[in-house]
């Protein structure tokens, strides 16, 4: 059975220790992560008591291969190695939806590493194209629709 989490609105610095350690551990404690100074972000932590188990940064962007579709981007999604399976990701991208959905998004996607693909396909997302290499590794390109695409029927 999944644990039940509190998921909230948090600040940039209060995810800043675990996105670092999850995704750059290269990077020294207290770096700047990518997004951290874009205004237009929402962090969001997924908590167990006093613990933040997963956070994410979401913002509306534009989807590469969706031109025209009103689209929010997730970046940064990283959960404690010690908690994965629990079920704070999987509550941290409901969450995600869910502000995105708000603004009218029809496409929240991502730049996913070839590591977390088997997470967003569990939770419901696509892959658009194949693997590419980055600094950080090999990535895939994801999305998942949030309402119908504007180029189709309800």
């Amino acid at each position: 059975m999944k644990n039940s989490f509190a998921v909230r609105q948090i600040t940039a610095a209060e995810s800043a220790e675990l996105r670092r350690a999850v995704l750059r551990p290269g990077l020294p404690t207290g770096s700047a992560l990518p997004g951290d100074d874009d205004p237009t972000a929402v962090h969001l932590g997924a908590f167990d008591g006093r613990a933040l188990l997963s956070a994410c940064l979401i913002f509306p962007e534009d989807c590469p291969w969706l031109p025209g579709e009103p689209a929010w981007r997730l970046r940064g999604m990283a959960s404690d190695p010690l908690h994965r399976g629990a079920g704070a990701g999987t509550a941290v991208l409901r969450e995600a939806v869910r502000w995105a959905s708000a603004d009218s998004a029809t496409v929240l996607w991502c730049l996913a590493r070839a590591t977390a693909v088997d997470f967003y396909r569990r939770n419901g997302w696509a892959a658009f194209h194949t693997l590419f290499d980055t600094d950080l590794g090999p990535h895939l390109k994801m999305w998942l629709g949030l309402a119908p695409l504007r180029g189709q029927a309800p």
